[in-house]
């Protein structure tokens, strides 16, 4: 359900024509890279995080990094991973004491659906308590919304209903959620629906929509078309292939509207 809710097009195509579209074509580098790939930032400081809760120096992860791959050769490298060491070392000191996790069963029975899984990383004195080594985007926003309305099922007793998100930018905390069951309820219709016809929604525009002191699709259009400086979400090839001809954020809005108001403007009206 999640993986559904982070691409409902790409599950759609997957469940009802056993399409697998790949994003990007593999392609060998121009030139010799002299800083991290795109989104690498996360793989460095992670490897970092966990030499550090092993209690070693932060020395030993630099050639754990390099077999992997994920450095550039000679000093940028060197450079590189210093940088991202500070980074990771000062955010492990901001946290400390770390969580000591628990994990949970959850189960919900809602009409004809059954939905079960295990929530992980509880805090029984804090609540579900997660680290985050990179940049938030709408992916882990996602992932932390619907366990958190999950965890809000779960007797208080289990866990206190609320979620911690801390990364190295900023601390976010998702307060308890008084109707998590009916949340849950409609993600669920809309989920169902999206296995039969493409849902029209479109996380990362709805987050960018969500988060407008007013929300209108017009403010929003540069994240689903694009700009000089970065690729629209349309350009993923699953909308490319379903909406070849047509802006769904125009001749679907009233649905888009609803459905991003539903999942992120929910969470947003708890996120502190």
């Amino acid at each position: 359900m999640i993986r559904f809710y982070q691409n409902p097009a790409r599950v759609f195509l997957k469940e009802r024509f056993g399409l697998r579209l790949n994003e990007y074509a593999e392609e060998l580098p121009v030139r010799e890279p002299f800083g991290l790939e795109k989104f690498r930032e996360r793989d460095v400081r992670d490897c970092i995080f966990q030499q550090l809760q092993q209690a070693l120096p932060v020395s030993t992860a630099e050639p754990l990094l390099r077999a992997q791959g994920l450095l550039p050769h000679g000093k940028p490298g060197e450079l590189v991973f210093r940088k991202e060491a500070d980074v990771t070392e000062e955010f492990f000191n901001r946290i400390q004491p770390l969580a000591v996790w628990q994990r949970a069963p959850f189960s919900l029975t809602e009409g004809d659906f059954y939905l079960s899984g295990t929530l992980n990383k509880l805090d029984v004195t804090a609540g579900r308590t997660l680290y985050e080594l990179g940049k938030l985007s709408y992916w882990n926003w996602l992932d932390a919304w619907l366990h958190h309305l999950a965890l809000n099922t779960l007797p208080e007793s289990i866990c206190p209903h609320v979620t911690l998100i801390h990364t190295p930018e900023a601390s976010y905390q998702l307060e308890p959620v008084s109707d998590a069951r009916e949340q849950l309820k409609q993600l669920l219709a809309w989920y169902w629906q999206g296995l039969q016809a493409p849902l029209p929604f479109f996380p990362k525009s709805g987050l960018n929509l969500m988060e407008q002191k007013e929300p209108e699709v017009a403010k929003i259009m540069s994240t689903w078309e694009g700009s000089g400086n970065f690729a629209g979400e349309c350009e993923k090839p699953e909308y490319r292939l379903l909406y070849r001809d047509s802006n769904p954020l125009e001749t679907h809005e009233a649905e888009f509207l609803a459905i991003a108001h539903g999942v992120f403007g929910q969470m947003l009206s708890v996120r502190k």
